[in-house]
């Protein structure tokens, strides 16, 4: 019996497009950069394994206070 079955969403079975995903949470042209560089930073890691719940937590921490 199938227990598990896992998807790659990311390009492979739907196209993934980062940066109008960030721009639809930005609020100005100038909250991109900003946005794209705590998102995206570690992304790698989470490809690699690393445990989702606690890199939902760093990019926040990477954020100015307003």
């Amino acid at each position: 019996m199938i227990k598990n079955v896992i998807f790659d969403y990311g390009n492979v079975i739907c196209k993934t497009d980062i940066n109008a995903l960030i721009c639809s949470f930005a609020e100005n042209e100038a909250d991109f950069p900003v946005l794209k560089k705590a998102i995206g930073e570690d992304w790698a890691k989470v490809d690699a394994g690393y445990d989702y719940e606690t890199y939902l937590k760093e990019p926040l921490s990477r954020l100015p206070e307003r």
